[in-house]
């Protein structure tokens, strides 16, 4: 790699060499001599002759080391294969719209660079129609054999988008990933033509995203898919467009996403109708905010089989299209699980809520088994509960319900409502957030069955719900025979939103911590790891014996 370096540098040892050998033979270099002015300019006139190859050999030199510096980097001693790998991570980082900066940027570091980003197709999949136009071109050169990556943006002030259209139809049979954005256009012959199983064989990515603002709709006229789409393996349809929504077969569907479309939505037949066909290899399915028309019946005898969805999405307000959906899930596959839903009486909400969280019990308690890091939380207000358990990117499952407000249901949760629904709490340890902003209390003791819970929060607004909670948390229980207080492995407790009475605090901790060998039958619970209350300053006393009680350095907010 540095021989010609080498080479120069010889080349000029040996012309530096010869030149002196060269003057002290002809006595050039005494220099005790008595010289004329004459005399020191010949000599001087003989040592620029000799000495000017050696300015152009030291050029030179530095020349071919400036050219060879980028060879001697460390990065260059990978290989081509690592080296693609490394750039395609760099370029993978930009978004794609941008991602021609990127390609450009990486292409002028060294010939190297340039020779592998210009030389390897896949730096140059993503084609969008806001790309220059002489990059676009030079990535339809550059691209093939690879799939293409293909972005049009269908807006009513852009007028280069059909030629565009033009310009990429000639590569189809490449068209892996297919994204097209609405804002009150047709386009009906482009997606007319390119939505053709048959013209894109390699097609297994269709994103469709209409316009956001809700005075806008986009109009698609014609069917989206004639008959099969064997290898579809993902579709994508966002906000406001208007569509034929026939039925088509998905054989080869992995991903279904269907999101913010409020108007012109399909019916709830048609979308029983699209999860029928043949979705087998279903693996993610998201349905947020679709106001689907019509009302649901459940169809009789309809059956979804969804054996290898491992992420669920449902944030709709028919209660009963979920249940429907709910049902076939399995949840020991199922990975990620959002559903969010809406019902009209907390009878249906509870039970519905109950029943999801008996069936998924099982799957919460294996993945907590292999998974130590996950927690689970329990959020109850007066009109909405949501249970989530997660462990970071790995697992999450998460169930929201919210109830409508009527005038029979004003007083929020009944406790046989809530009772139902934390009976069927999965026994994992538990953080329980308990919040009441109505005038009158939450039923709290639906909630005692939660042993698991290790962390509770009470933050309530009415004056009788924080001491009532308290009350019931300093009062033993008898289960299976004997005495036992509620929340047995309870280590911390929030009152910060709460504003308890400090004496109420002080006879609580006093009732679950007084240990007495006379109550043999009575089982007390572990003391608190943390206390946090609200900040009083006239209750010393009460104060300082809850200090004595819990130890130092576990109340914080009391000062």
């Amino acid at each position: 790699m540095i021989s010609p370096l080498h080479e120069a540098i010889d080349q000029a040892s040996k012309v530096l060499h010869n030149a002196i050998r060269r003057t002290d033979n002809e006595g050039y270099l005494d220099l005790d001599r008595d010289l004329s002015i004459g005399d020191a300019e010949l000599e001087i006139s003989t040592l620029e002759v000799v000495l000017g190859p050696l300015y152009q050999a030291c050029s030179s030199i530095l020349a071919r080391a400036k050219q060879k510096r980028n060879l001697l980097a460390p990065v260059n001693r990978l290989s081509t294969e690592l080296l693609v790998y490394v750039l395609g991570m760099v370029v993978d980082d930009y978004a794609a719209w941008n991602r021609h900066r990127a390609i450009r940027t990486l292409g002028s570091v060294c010939n190297r660079w340039r020779f592998v980003i210009h030389g390897t197709p896949a730096f140059w999949k993503c084609v969008y129609d806001s790309h220059p136009l002489g990059y676009i071109c030079d990535a339809l050169s550059k691209s093939d054999p690879h799939p293409l990556q293909i972005s049009i943006q269908c807006d009513d002030g852009r007028t280069r988008h059909q030629d565009f259209i033009d310009g990429i139809r000639k590569h189809q049979p490449r068209w892996n990933v297919l994204s097209f954005g609405f804002d009150r256009s047709i386009c009906t012959n482009c997606i007319q033509h390119v939505l053709a199983s048959d013209h894109v064989p390699l097609l297994r990515t269709v994103h469709l995203r209409g316009p956001a603002n809700d005075s806008r709709t986009a109009v698609i006229p014609t069917p989206l898919f004639q008959g099969q789409a064997i290898n579809l393996q993902a579709l994508s349809i966002e906000y406001n467009i208007v569509m034929p929504w026939e039925p088509a077969t998905f054989p080869a569907l992995r991903s279904l996403k269907l999101e913010g479309i409020y108007r012109h939505a399909p019916t709830f037949s048609q979308f029983v109708a699209l999860l029928q066909s043949r979705c087998l290899e279903l693996e993610t399915l998201v349905v947020r905010s679709v106001d689907f028309q019509g009302t649901f019946h459940p169809p009789q005898g309809a059956v979804l089989q969804f054996p290898n969805l491992a992420t669920l999405s449902l944030v709709v307000i028919e209660g009963d299209l979920v249940s429907f959906v709910v049902g076939s899930v399995q949840f020991l596959v199922c990975q990620t699980l959002e559903i969010r839903v809406a019902m009209e009486t907390m009878e249906r909400g509870s039970s519905f809520l109950s029943r999801c969280l008996a069936r998924a019990s099982p799957a919460l308690q294996s993945a907590a088994s292999k998974l130590p890091d996950m927690k689970a939380e329990l959020e109850v207000l007066d009109r909405h509960i949501e249970y989530t358990a997660n462990s970071g990117e790995q697992y999450r499952f998460l169930i929201r319900l919210s109830v409508f407000e009527d005038a029979a249901y004003q007083s929020g949760w009944t406790p046989e409502s809530l009772t139902r629904v934390t009976s069927a709490i999965p026994p994992l340890p538990l953080s329980v957030t308990f919040t009441c902003y109505e005038d009158r209390a939450l039923p709290f003791d639906p909630m005692l069955c939660l042993e698991g819970t290790t962390t509770l929060r009470l933050e309530t607004r009415a004056d009788e719900s924080t001491p009532l909670a308290l009350q019931r948390l300093g009062e033993p229980i008898i289960v299976d025979g004997v005495n036992r207080f509620p929340f047995p492995h309870l280590e911390v407790l929030d009152l910060t939103g709460g504003k308890p009475v400090p004496e109420d605090v002080l006879m609580m901790l006093a009732n679950r911590q007084s240990h007495s060998a006379q109550e043999s039958q009575t089982e007390y619970p572990r003391k608190l790891k943390k206390l946090m209350v609200p900040w009083y300053k006239e209750f010393l006393d009460e104060t300082r014996r809850i200090q004595e009680i819990l130890g130092d350095g576990r109340v914080t907010g009391w000062w």
